[in-house]
């Protein structure tokens, strides 16, 4: 299988956290998870999830990870 593009930690942080500190940003990751073929990695995965962990609260985690919900099934 190959893929448009190969994701970033941050993109996924952005899609998930940034709806309000990064607008643009926020609506740009959305916009890629959303509209392109992506990959990702188990160090992208885990990088997400350290820094979403350090950085917010476990409610707001659970609802952000449902949210971008990256794992499409082809």
């Amino acid at each position: 299988m190959t893929v448009d593009c190969f994701l970033d930690t941050n993109v996924l942080f952005y899609a998930a956290m940034a709806r309000f500190t990064a607008p643009a940003k926020y609506e740009r990751a959305r916009w890629i998870i959303a509209e392109t073929d992506f990959g990702l990695s188990g160090q992208v995965l885990q990088e997400f999830f350290v820094n979403v962990t350090r950085k917010t609260n476990h409610d707001q985690i659970y609802g952000s990870v449902r949210a971008i919900n990256p794992f499409r099934v082809h």
